[in-house]
């Protein structure tokens, strides 16, 4: 995992791809963050998901998918993130990317201001993977949670927690993200017991 980079940054980064044209792809956008480590490849698609574009329907579940493919081969050790080809050529227009990254910029550059290397310990190995863990399941609940507008924002918001946690090196972030993750759980089967009724 890489620790160097910020919230801000790879937004930055990817408001940089996003500029470059009508649309972007998964695949600029992967490119763009690939020299960072696996954790902003991992971030991205959480804060998207969780941002205003997740309310366009089909957009929580991609980037969902997204999650889910990074977070197994985060939990396998993999240094490098494989996408498939068909994931990477999706686009996205550069007015609705740019205008959601503009309103996560704010936070983001909160977020890098109160960051600290503290409780170093709970972002290394087990306990990284097991945030993966954590990740797919999280990830996998997303999909059925599309029926509820923006319910998505739970499960897609503790995996940002965890990357960011990742990126900054801060061992507050991974616990806040597991106490998210509990939260998720303790919910997210009602909405969706609710939702079969």
């Amino acid at each position: 995992m890489s620790g160097e980079a910020t919230a801000e940054a790879v937004l930055d980064r990817v408001e940089d791809v996003a500029q470059d044209g009508d649309t972007s792809t998964i695949r600029q956008v992967q490119d763009a963050l690939g020299r960072l480590g696996t954790a902003p490849v991992l971030f991205v698609p959480a804060v998207i998901g969780a941002s205003p574009l997740g309310g366009i329907p089909a957009v929580p579940t991609l980037m969902a998918l997204c999650v889910l493919l990074v977070s197994v081969q985060i939990a396998a050790g993999r240094e490098r993130i494989w996408l498939p080809e068909r994931l990477r050529r999706l686009e996205v227009g550069r007015d609705k990317l740019c205008s959601a990254l503009e309103k996560m910029q704010p936070v983001a550059r909160r977020v890098d201001r109160m960051a600290e290397r503290r409780f170093t310990f709970l972002v290394t190995p087990p306990l990284t993977r097991i945030a993966a863990l954590c990740c797919i399941g999280l990830a996998l609940i997303v999909p059925p949670l599309e029926m509820v507008p923006f319910a998505a924002l739970l499960p897609l918001g503790a995996v940002a927690l965890f990357a960011l946690a990742m990126m900054l090196r801060d061992g507050l972030v991974m616990a806040l993200a597991f106490v998210a993750t509990g939260v998720a759980a303790y919910y997210v089967p009602g909405w969706l017991a609710s939702l079969a009724g």
